[in-house]
């Protein structure tokens, strides 16, 4: 299906104004001055860095607007630039890796068995009986819910959403009292 799609934008072409904003875009991403997580001169070393160590000129990446301009003059010169581009790099190259994922059935239930063992067999105030959190989470509508006060703190009154009553007890309920407040100064 990928290399069907590039097949089909290799031929037929991509559209001007598209890869005129996608320019656009770039210029404005490569003159500007990203306040990261590294100092700006350290943004610049990376910059010098990714020609540099491929034998290219080291102050290429320092003067952004130059680049975009020499892209621009040779897709002036040949329109189908971007289409031989993608014809060379991606569908005459047989360089491919074929990458297969298979979920696993078994990863909810192990998950769930994980949180469960995890799960300390007395807290005060909270009950607990046995329902698999992704049965929970793959059939919401058999789910009902409890909440205190609309703080969130209050008593124990219950609001139900559509479910199955015997559900009810499958969600922690703790009374305020078990709940320690500490007030620091």
């Amino acid at each position: 299906m990928i290399l069907e799609t590039l097949a089909r934008l290799a031929a037929s072409g991509f559209e001007r104004d598209l890869i005129e904003g996608t320019l656009h875009q770039v210029e404005f991403q490569g003159k500007e001055i990203k306040r990261d997580a590294y100092p700006y001169g350290i943004i610049l070393m990376g910059r010098v860095f990714h020609t540099w160590i491929y034998d290219g000129d080291p102050l290429a990446g320092l003067n952004f607007p130059r680049l975009i301009e020499i892209l621009r003059c040779k897709w002036a010169e040949n329109p189908t630039l971007f289409q031989d581009m993608l014809k060379v790099w991606f569908l005459d190259n047989p360089h491919r890796l074929l990458s297969v994922m298979e979920p696993d059935s078994a990863y909810n239930d192990e998950r769930d068995a994980a949180f469960i063992s995890k799960w300390p067999e007395s807290r005060p105030g909270c009950r607990r009986k046995r329902l698999s959190i992704s049965a929970m989470t793959r059939n919401p509508e058999n789910v009902s819910v409890r909440s205190g006060s609309p703080g969130g703190l209050g008593n124990t009154a219950q609001t139900e959403s559509p479910g199955h009553p015997e559900n009810r007890e499958t969600i922690p309920l703790r009374e305020i009292s078990s709940i320690a407040f500490r007030h620091d100064p």
